[in-house]
């Protein structure tokens, strides 16, 4: 049986309208995340769920059920969501436009 936890960390997202979807009863943990101008920085369809910490939501909110993974079987290290900006348009991560 294939297992995968999800973590989504220090992403920077700009006008865009839809962001992180969790569904059909997944469980994410979305961490230090930047949203800019992102009316629904994550929303559900289907029954999922996130926890969802140290993210800017850019004034936006967080309406997904709360889910109950806490943590990954991996470690992975951070930067805080204040420096997420300037580390990805600086050119570190992949920059896609849609």
């Amino acid at each position: 049986m294939l297992t995968q936890n999800p973590s989504i960390y220090n992403n920077y997202f700009d006008s865009v309208h839809l962001g992180i979807d969790t569904r059909d009863g997944a469980q994410l943990l979305v961490e230090n995340n930047v949203f800019v101008n992102s009316p629904r920085p994550i929303y559900s369809t289907g029954g999922g769920y996130a926890v969802a910490r140290g993210n800017d939501f850019g004034g936006a909110s967080n309406d997904v059920p709360t889910g109950t993974l806490t943590a990954v079987p991996y470690t992975y290290s951070m930067s805080s969501s204040s420096s997420v900006k300037s580390i990805v348009l600086s050119g570190v991560g992949a920059n896609l436009s849609f």
